[in-house]
């Protein structure tokens, strides 16, 4: 299964949050950033402002990143925001009523059919969705127990962490990070889901992956290539195929074995999506009526 931002819309829909809007407060104004936006100057300064001048949000922040005098102070501050301001996302969404969401009973209905997941959003929709049903998961490059169905992050989460013991939260405020190889990453818990990751491996929307040289990373291709040969069938949920993700997700068409089944989950999906999959000899598969898979 590989998910995208389109995974999340269908959930956050139903309760006025848009989840490609970080800078509007993902349409709830009731939604704060006060406990940490003046602690990012770029963002509440620069980022904001740009943000009223250009309806897609994702765009505004591709524009902040390609001004001329970006830096790694602004690419810090903008992850950190990013990583905060999508737990703040999440914190709000857990307050909402995931059970009886048609993918929460999809997935209690066919998760033992599940291999592998590659999901490309920061937030945790799809683990809530899991956790709520019992299902076991875990996040591969990472410290948890390696049991139940493994979930590849490429573009991060917003609970994982390098190993921050030795600095205070306000050290981190005043730190300038650079995406470093750490090894595995480490799990935030809930209750300091607000304070500021000290390396927020975290890629911007629209950003080409440059953390794939990172061994959390590779250890999630490798897992994927690994499993690829037992996969009959990929599920695509919600992802748009867009310019930036599209190498990376040709790394896992092209693992497949040709004939696998593709099954897209999106009521106009992406063209060159399906030229790519005519191109590999993949099987592409209608879903049903109400948009599942079967």
């Amino acid at each position: 299964m590989l998910i995208g931002n389109g995974f999340t819309i269908d959930f956050g829909s139903r309760y006025g949050l848009n989840p490609s809007a970080p800078l509007s407060h993902f349409g709830k104004r009731n939604l704060s950033y006060e406990k940490y936006i003046h602690k990012l100057p770029y963002i509440q300064n620069e980022l904001f402002q740009l943000a009223q001048y250009e309806p897609n949000e994702y765009e505004a922040i591709e524009r902040f990143m390609n001004s001329r005098n970006y830096n790694w102070d602004k690419d810090c501050q903008l992850r950190r925001f990013l990583s905060l301001s999508y737990a703040s996302f999440q914190i709000y969404a857990d307050s909402k009523n995931i059970v009886n969401w048609k993918w929460t009973k999809w997935l209690q209905q066919n998760y033992k059919d599940l291999i592998f997941v590659v999901s490309f959003n920061y937030d945790l929709v799809f683990e809530k969705a899991l956790e709520t049903s019992n299902i076991h998961f875990f996040r591969t490059g990472s410290l948890e127990n390696q049991t139940g169905i493994p979930i590849f992050k490429p573009h991060g989460s917003i609970d994982f962490e390098t190993n921050t013991s030795e600095y205070s939260v306000e050290d981190r405020w005043q730190m300038t990070t650079l995406l470093q190889d750490n090894g595995k990453v480490t799990t935030v818990p809930k209750e300091d889901w607000l304070e500021p990751r000290l390396e927020a491996d975290i890629i911007p929307p629209h950003k080409d992956n440059y953390q794939r040289i990172l061994s959390w990373v590779k250890n999630g291709i490798d897992q994927f290539n690994t499993r690829g040969k037992d996969i009959n069938l990929l599920i695509i949920v919600g992802h748009s195929y867009g310019e930036a993700d599209r190498q990376e997700v040709d790394q896992y068409l092209v693992s497949l074995k040709p004939d696998t089944k593709i099954i897209i989950v999106d009521p106009k999906p992406n063209p060159d999506l399906l030229k790519k999959i005519d191109e590999l000899n993949l099987k592409r598969l209608p879903t049903n009526a109400a948009g599942l898979p079967w």
